[in-house]
């Protein structure tokens, strides 16, 4: 079973959908999880099932921030109070899973809404995280069988050359995974050596015997610096093997 994270900044060249598409479309991904994603990204027709956040309340060209496209039934989908969040409760192979997609807030992060307080650099990132803590806990509540699965645009690199986060946010993301018995599946020393010059900050937290039987199956490099980018994200698939 094959997991795929992607930030396709659809937020601008909204004309490059279709080449997004054509790429989404050409690998083989059972769950993605897109975030900064649009309308005009429909798997459909090899992901039947789908559930989407809230469309980007800033946004002039109909980008929302979270779709959760699978090729498993959606059991349920849950409703979120976070426009940055997206929760599908899935029939996978190895049991219920529930994938939580969500963006964490990043440096200069102003808020969702024209009212929103601003706060300095990386303010927004830790009481998120707090947050998001909480309602996984919430869930798991109320789902306690489901295998938690936590992913998207995290906007934090675990380990490599570059560093990327708030010291409170990454204090806070330690503190709701260990909570939730969560491992990083994309950290930098899981990539297949070369194939990153810098760690990737979109990333699929899942609960640690799971983790445990993944491996990175696929990975492409996010071009911020040539014109013709289909994002400015790293993209990274997970592949988790049956269990022995």
């Amino acid at each position: 079973m094959r997991i795929g994270v992607w930030n396709l900044e659809c937020v601008v060249h909204k004309d490059r959908n279709p080449a997004r598409l054509d790429f989404l479309r050409a690998r083989d991904v059972d769950i993605w999880v897109l975030t900064e994603t649009h309308a005009e990204i429909d798997l459909s027709p090899s992901h039947p099932h789908v559930t989407h956040s809230a469309r980007r309340n800033r946004s002039r060209n109909g980008m929302h921030w979270v779709s959760i496209w699978s090729r498993f039934p959606i059991v349920k989908a849950v409703e979120s109070g976070d426009v940055r969040t997206a929760i599908a409760l899935l029939d996978v192979p190895i049991g219920r899973m529930l994938v939580f997609g969500t963006v964490w807030p990043w440096h200069s992060d102003n808020g969702e809404y024209p009212v929103d307080k601003v706060w300095t650099n990386w303010a927004r990132q830790a009481p998120a995280i707090a947050q998001q803590g909480e309602e996984w806990s919430r869930l798991k509540a109320k789902w306690p069988d489901s295998i938690l699965c936590v992913a998207g645009d995290l906007n934090m690199t675990f380990g490599g050359p570059t560093s990327y986060s708030s010291k409170a946010g990454r204090i806070e993301a330690e503190l709701a995974m260990q909570r939730h018995d969560l491992a990083c599946t994309t950290s930098w020393a899981r990539l297949p050596h070369g194939t990153l010059d810098r760690a990737p900050i979109d990333h699929v937290l899942l609960l640690r015997p799971i983790a445990d039987r993944t491996r990175v199956s696929d990975v492409w490099r996010g071009r911020p610096r040539e014109l013709d980018r289909l994002s400015d994200h790293s993209g990274l698939v997970v592949e988790i093997a049956a269990a022995a």
